[in-house]
């Protein structure tokens, strides 16, 4: 699950900042960029509901999957996982649409589909 929530969490840094953003190098400038505390906050190791996908969310989510807390999850549980937290991540829902793949296979009608016109 862990290597799924930074796989999560690069994914949400490169669509909502492009693939060239970079944090500010000076810690203190780190902590003053609202994505940067933003991204951290959705991420952090808490069951607060500001903690859209920490590791407490994650094994709740996993739960309707039959997975139990301790158990590994494999990449389509753990892409199930994802979709269902960033679905309910209400602020961003809107913004990103996220698509698990069957059979390991990615279809163009797909997710031309889930693009909208």
């Amino acid at each position: 699950l862990r290597a799924a929530q930074m796989l999560l969490s690069h994914a949400l840094r490169r669509h909502y900042r492009g693939p060239a953003w970079r944090p500010p190098l000076p810690l203190k400038a780190r902590r003053a960029e609202v994505f940067v505390s933003d991204l951290l906050t959705w991420m952090a190791d808490a069951a607060h509901p500001s903690c859209a996908y920490s590791i407490h969310r994650m094994v709740a989510a996993g739960l309707p999957l039959k997975m139990l807390p301790g158990e590994w999850y494999g990449p389509t549980t753990a892409a199930h996982v994802i979709a269902a937290l960033t679905s309910s991540h209400l602020e961003h829902s809107k913004q990103l649409t996220t698509h698990v793949a069957s059979h390991g296979a990615l279809c163009k009608h797909a997710l031309h589909s889930l693009m909208g016109p």
